[in-house]
């Protein structure tokens, strides 16, 4: 196990040190020890159960093929991280757009002007003067719209990192890390046969073509969902640093406030007083960071925006809306295939309405749940993990725009989930069909950067993508009331 666990921590740790300073030999030798360490204090955690592989051959070689990939993607990437001049690396380097779209410029650029005092973050002027992106280099600053906590995170990478490109290779890090202790941590907390077959699952997560281009862009929603559902799994039964993580993922990317609607439909009321006070606890601590003005900024000029769509104009673009697995964006594709009913204001009502079955059928999963109790064996905790994971997927949903980059993510990890916990082989492999599917489909859709404008062949290709990641989060929800422990 402990090469297996070396290649997976080497590639974005030596990537994230070089980021401080630590030259690349060196934190080499660093990985080597903290993996040995890490082998050694965490046996139970990281045991691969090669017996079960030895007995069923074809589901190891799956395994080792998965594992291969995504070692190979996570490495690769791994090298244009380290050297943004080498873009011959990037998850898509045929692809001009994927190579300089970069998310975290956003978030880079907002800890830098807060650090310098500027009074208003949300100006896109600071970002795009006239309209005219800026660049970093070779890559396009993005527009900044998140509230107020979540510049707490590139907030403190800033205290270590100032350069934009040092704090590229930490932040990278940072979320491969994350991710990878997220579904290693996840196997242990569902535990048992159970949990060891959810973390030999993990590699295919490692292994979507989605998981790599989230990281090179450095979108937030890649580790978002992670600190949503392992603080939610995490405050059963340590409810401050759980409920902390819970109430920070959802101050800093507002969806997972989904999930919370799901924990008070349960009526557990002292752990959504936990949720409450950290929230409470991160917003004062976020304002006595920044200054309460921030707040004032964001609730003034920047949900406005967010809420009628004008924040992300790019979902008006032909040749963007094929991309986005927003709810809006679903409308917006069946409106170019002819259904003309659904224009711009028909679309905007299509996903309010969403919003809205969705807070019902959160709701009704914990108000359902709410006298069983919580599992503690294998695979009753597995679906339930796997229901909490699919309501946050489905709000991501929510938003007027969501990229198909990395708007799959969180259900390709559900997948792995479903692959895991089924009871046949049959089973297994038909999740693991889905999960190809699921999975590649990004490779299908054409980014704006091929200067292709949508054909029906792509709408349709994005839509029955679309509905198919939808359908299967919704289907982990029915199946965890249908079947809860």
């Amino acid at each position: 196990m402990l090469p297996a666990l070396f290649l997976c921590l080497a590639p974005p740790l030596v990537v994230g040190l070089h980021g401080v300073g630590v030259p690349v030999p060196v934190g080499i030798a660093s990985t080597l020890l903290l993996s040995a360490l890490i082998g050694w204090r965490r046996r139970e955690l990281l045991e691969i159960p090669w017996s079960r592989v030895a007995r069923h051959p074809l589901a190891g070689a799956v395994w080792a093929i998965a594992f291969a990939l995504a070692v190979v993607q996570v490495g690769r990437v791994s090298v244009y991280m380290d050297d943004v001049a080498r873009p011959e690396f990037s998850a898509h380097p045929g692809d001009p757009f994927r190579v300089e779209h970069c998310c975290l410029t956003a978030y880079a650029e907002a800890a830098r002007l807060a650090a310098e005092g500027r009074p208003d973050l949300y100006d896109a002027n600071l970002y795009r003067p006239g309209g005219v992106p800026r660049r970093i280099g070779p890559l396009t600053v993005d527009m900044y719209h998140y509230p107020p906590p979540f510049l707490l995170l590139p907030g403190a990478v800033r205290l270590v990192a100032t350069d934009f490109f040092e704090f590229r290779r930490v932040w990278f890090a940072i979320q491969a890390l994350v991710l990878l202790a997220a579904l290693l941590l996840l196997a242990r907390w569902i535990g048992g046969e159970t949990g060891r077959d959810v973390a030999l699952a993990a590699a295919l997560v490692g292994a979507s073509p989605q998981t790599a281009w989230a990281l090179q862009m450095g979108n937030f929603q890649i580790t978002a969902i992670p600190a949503a559902l392992l603080g939610l799994a995490w405050a059963q039964s340590r409810p401050l640093p759980g409920s902390a993580m819970l109430a920070w993922a959802t101050g800093a990317k507002m969806f997972p406030a989904m999930l919370v609607v799901h924990v008070v439909a349960t009526r557990r009321w002292r752990l959504v007083a936990w949720i409450a006070g950290a929230g409470i606890a991160i917003a004062a601590f976020t304002a006595a960071v920044y200054g309460p003005d921030l707040f004032v900024q964001f609730v003034r000029d920047e949900m406005p925006q967010l809420a009628d769509g004008s924040a992300f104009p790019m979902t008006e673009k032909l040749r963007t809306i094929p991309l986005n697995f927003s709810i809006y964006g679903l409308a917006k594709k069946l409106n170019l295939l002819g259904v003309e009913a659904i224009d711009v204001q028909a679309a905007k009502r299509v996903a309010q309405l969403y919003a809205l079955l969705l807070a019902g059928l959160a709701a009704w999963a914990g108000w359902v749940g709410r006298a069983v109790g919580l599992p503690t064996q294998g695979a009753g905790r597995l679906r339930l993990a796997a229901m909490w994971l699919a309501i946050l997927n489905l709000a991501s949903f929510a938003g007027p725009f969501v990229g198909g980059g990395y708007g799959n993510v969180g259900t390709t990890w559900l997948l792995s989930l479903l692959v895991a916990g089924g009871t046949t082989a049959a089973r297994r492999f038909g999740w693991l069909a889905v999960t190809v599917v699921v999975a590649g489909h990004v490779l299908l859709v054409p980014s704006s950067g091929m200067g292709l404008d949508p054909t029906p062949a792509i709408l349709w290709t994005s839509v029955l993508g679309q509905l198919g990641a939808i359908g299967v989060n919704v289907w982990a929800v029915f199946s965890w009331v249908r079947r809860r422990p």
